[in-house]
């Protein structure tokens, strides 16, 4: 069977990103940013285990271009993920 992300390429089009996502207990944007690059990915979402289990967290959006810090509730993180999906 194909990977993942195999499959979310067959899906990708002009419309949408594709989008990662990296738990990371060290170097938290440097190892996102290489998983952006080994996946092609259009951004990656990066975050730590601290996250897990809690209401609120802190993120990392990154592109190629930039890399923006977020924080608040998952609901919220959520919403800016899923207004991302497209380009």
């Amino acid at each position: 069977y194909p990977g993942t992300f195999q499959l979310l390429f067959l899906l990708k089009n002009e419309k949408f990103n594709i989008i990662g996502f990296a738990l990371e207990t060290e170097n938290l944007t440097e190892n996102a940013k290489k998983k952006l690059k080994e996946k092609n990915l259009d951004l990656i979402i990066a975050n730590k285990p601290s996250n897990i289990g809690s209401d609120r967290g802190e993120f990392y959006f990154i592109d190629q271009n930039k890399s923006e810090f977020k924080k608040g509730s998952k609901s919220e993180i959520a919403r800016e993920i899923f207004l991302n999906l497209y380009k």
